[in-house]
């Protein structure tokens, strides 16, 4: 077999591999790392739910857009003193749909769907900018450094950045 046909098969294999693996961190991590924005008191409580009414008013104004909602984001994650940054951009947006689906239930269906869609469009959006975002921070650096070796095509690295992950998912399945 010729180097250029085992470096084709090779990368082929390599682009399967990534998604298995990813699917396998963010199982572990999920068991491992059960994460929630924990409010302890009322008042943190509450700013929750100021955060996804705002969202909501933001909808229900037709300003609901990617900007507005990290603009949102980072306003109430300082007022909740970097929690909601510890919970995950896209984790927050995953809870607001959750929120629209409820607080549409009294709501005309048609509303609901457009407010719904807008929501998950957003979302979907935000899984695909950062497709590694609910992994803990170490197994998603290596995630990313992964994927942009393979786009580089390059082999080496990709290799050793599944073999450290490979490392980490096995140190935090032995804890």
């Amino acid at each position: 077999m010729n180097l250029h046909k085992f470096r084709y098969i090779f990368i082929r294999f390599v682009r399967l591999l990534v998604p298995v693996i990813a699917m396998i961190a963010a199982s572990i991590a999920m068991v491992t790392f059960t994460k929630q924005i924990t409010f302890t008191s009322k008042q943190e409580k509450a700013v929750a739910d100021r955060m996804y009414e705002y969202f909501y008013s933001g909808l229900i104004n037709g300003r609901f857009d990617e900007v507005f909602y990290k603009t949102a984001f980072s306003h109430y994650d300082r007022k909740s003193d970097g929690a909601l940054t510890k919970y995950g951009y896209v984790e927050t947006l995953e809870d607001f749909v959750v929120f629209i689906v409820e607080k549409g239930k009294s709501s005309d269906d048609k509303v609901k769907i457009d407010y719904y869609d807008q929501a998950t469009a957003l979302l979907k959006k935000a899984k695909e900018t950062e497709p590694f975002a609910s992994l803990p921070s170490e197994e998603k650096r290596l995630m990313n450094n992964v994927q942009l070796f393979i786009q580089n095509n390059d082999v080496s690295n990709a290799l050793n950045s599944l073999n450290e992950l490979k490392q980490v998912i096995l140190s935090r399945h032995k804890e």
